[in-house]
């Protein structure tokens, strides 16, 4: 079992990943080059879990890259996500079959994204709910008995960790062509549509969905809301005159997500959450901006416990827009 103390939270939705976090850990200091091998272990697994969620169903057996493009491609992953499993993928490769020693700052740089794309994981997966922990590096005895603090380490890597993030560079080219290519491909698909009598195939869709009771479903239907799209996590409504767009989230407690530039452009008729909700399936909301870099399409949550609750909050919905 893992002591890991991070990564505790990891062990709730997946004892493989668990496990595997508690080896980075307890290798990172000493053995940074197995560290960084299963650190490349483990975002193999948490990519493929990321696929088994969204029903990528593989007619033949994809390699990783291959997989971690196709998650891109499909809007599925942003930038910064893509950035980091790909990071985790080169690295740990040459990780794995190279014969120098690699440096302990790579190995901290792969703990640390092993996090960030955990929490990410956790919020979008697992629950909207998640607090993610605070992030810290393992501190453990060193040789002859000198204690390492935690503050320390962060000083002395800091430099070695800047220039590796610097050198992302094959990554980010990478990034631009996918980037192209899936610009190219809408154009496609668009002229196609607009000069075609014959309608575009249906996509394919998962049958796994976010439970939808008849009375919640009939007070979005007398509000003129029709259910445009549904995933494991949330379902999409569409008013059918206004097209404003609202979703319903898969919570213990019933949660609706209201578009951001609905909810900040009316202060006086909302309250405004703390935090908003970041997921991949509020598909049709914008995207966030962090440090100059997209992230996940987010939006405000609320709750409605009972259905007149849904009911003033729609009505308050469609006299706003």
């Amino acid at each position: 079992m893992s002591n890991s103390t991070l990564f505790d939270f990891v062990g709730k939705f997946s004892a493989v990943l668990g496990e595997l976090a508690g080896r980075v850990e307890a290798l990172l200091m000493e053995q940074p080059q197995a560290a960084l091998t299963q650190a490349r272990l483990y975002s193999e697994i948490l990519v493929k879990m990321v696929c088994e969620e969204e029903g990528i169903e593989d007619v033949y057996p994809l390699k990783p890259f291959e997989k971690i493009n196709r998650l891109y491609k499909q809007d599925l992953i942003t930038d910064e996500i893509y950035t980091k499993l790909e990071w985790l993928r080169k690295k740990g490769n040459v990780a794995t079959h190279q014969v120098k020693e690699v440096e302990l700052g790579e190995a901290v740089q792969a703990h640390k994204f092993l996090y960030d794309l955990s929490v990410w994981y956790a919020e979008v997966y697992v629950s909207h709910e998640f607090e993610a922990p605070v992030y810290q590096l393992p501190v453990k005895q060193v040789k002859e008995e000198k204690v390492l603090k935690e503050d320390e380490l962060k000083k002395l890597m800091e430099p070695y960790l800047q220039d590796t993030l610097q050198k992302l560079v094959d990554i980010q080219e990478q990034l631009d062509l996918l980037k192209q290519e899936k610009a190219a491909n809408a154009l496609v698909e668009s002229e196609v549509a607009a000069t075609s009598d014959v309608p575009a195939p249906e996509k394919k869709t998962v049958n796994r969905t976010v439970p939808l009771s008849d009375e919640i479903l009939a007070v979005f239907q007398k509000n003129n809301y029709e259910k445009k799209n549904t995933t494991k996590k949330a379902v999409e409504f569409e008013h059918a005159e206004n097209k404003q767009v609202i979703y319903l989230l898969d919570n213990t407690v019933p949660t609706i997500v209201l578009h951001p530039e609905l909810v900040t452009a009316n202060p006086e008729s909302f309250v405004i959450p703390e935090k908003p909700r970041a997921s991949t399936a509020l598909r049709r909301f914008p995207r966030g901006q962090k440090d100059g870099k997209q992230t996940s399409n987010f939006g405000y949550p609320f709750k409605v416990e009972q259905a007149n609750e849904l009911d003033k909050i729609l009505q308050k919905v469609n006299s706003l827009v």
